[in-house]
């Protein structure tokens, strides 16, 4: 974990990030109630906050679920704000956890801002199950907490773990597994999180300026994607239009004038299939790639005339 100059943290957020059902709430529990003398826990769950923005509907509500969010970012700040408040008296440390899926970067990162305008320390912790595992587990659940397989399923695929080697701030992250978290795994935890307040909170300007940089290079990153994604679309337009002006020529050559304006219309309509297919493939291709699989959709369209 980063040290900083300054006086220790008095307070820490602590991010519980992972798929549905991994045993983020029971690692949550376990925390709080082995907290070492002088740390109070204090918990922010977004499930309870969303349950209670929904009401009585048990389907997911997308408004619900997104007051939850605002609500516990709040939550989190005001039991901040009341530590930082209270810092030169011997109140002991706080450590608030939030508890919930975090699978997007975005959504810790709002954390680590809060943490630094807070003067706090800041950790992720990973808690990490396999897949078959955590819908052993979801099935468990009843009504709206049970998430649907799609979900599950996506929520894997999309979960960003933290990534200290590009984002200096997931510096001290903690990788946990679900068995750990189950079999009083909390003994080991604590010592890593109790030495979170050891650290010198970075101050918030610096901190700022490290989201910007990050802000900026992601940016580029984006730009740059879409640069070579739209070089690679080029080349398979080019392509294309070679291959329906042979088409079209070729017709032409043959003596079958007749047919020229039908298999032009043909082999264009085969061409805009071939672009609509082309755009689907998987971003990254190599232009070549893209290419080769365009004139394989334009031959299988492209009626015989």
């Amino acid at each position: 974990m980063a040290s900083h100059t300054g006086k220790p943290a008095a307070s820490c957020i602590v991010v519980l990030l992972g798929t549905p059902a991994c045993g983020k709430s029971t690692l949550a529990r376990l925390l709080a109630a082995s907290a070492p003398d002088g740390t109070v826990v204090r918990t922010v769950e977004l499930d309870e906050l969303e349950a209670a923005n929904r009401g009585t509907a048990q389907a997911f509500d997308r408004g619900a679920w997104t007051q939850a969010r605002r609500d516990a970012a709040a939550a989190a700040d005001r039991a901040l704000a009341a530590a930082q408040a209270a810092v030169s008296e011997p109140a002991g440390r706080l450590l608030v956890l939030i508890d919930d899926t975090m699978h997007l970067r975005s959504m810790r990162r709002e954390y680590y801002a809060l943490a630094a305008q807070r003067r706090a320390a800041f950790v992720e912790v990973h808690v990490v199950a396999e897949a078959a595992e955590a819908a052993r587990r979801n099935q468990l659940r009843d009504g709206a907490a049970r998430v649907p397989e799609e979900t599950m399923a996506r929520l894997f695929d999309e979960l960003e773990p933290p990534d200290p080697g590009r984002h200096a701030w997931e510096s001290g992250a903690i990788r946990w597994t679900a068995a750990a978290a189950l079999d009083a795994g909390e003994a080991g935890l604590w010592p890593q999180l109790s030495a979170a307040f050891e650290q010198r909170p970075l101050p918030q300007e610096r901190a700022e300026a490290r989201l910007a940089a990050e802000a900026r290079r992601e940016a580029e990153a984006v730009a740059s994607r879409k640069e070579t994604a739209s070089s690679a679309m080029q080349a398979v337009d080019l392509a294309l239009k070679g291959v329906v002006r042979e088409h079209v020529q070729g017709a032409a050559a043959e003596g079958r004038r007749a047919a020229a304006a039908a298999a032009a219309a043909a082999a264009a309509a085969a061409r805009k299939l071939a672009m609509a297919a082309a755009r689907q493939q998987p971003a990254g291709q190599a232009p070549e790639q893209l290419v080769a699989h365009a004139l394989e959709h334009f031959a299988r369209d492209l009626p015989d005339l």
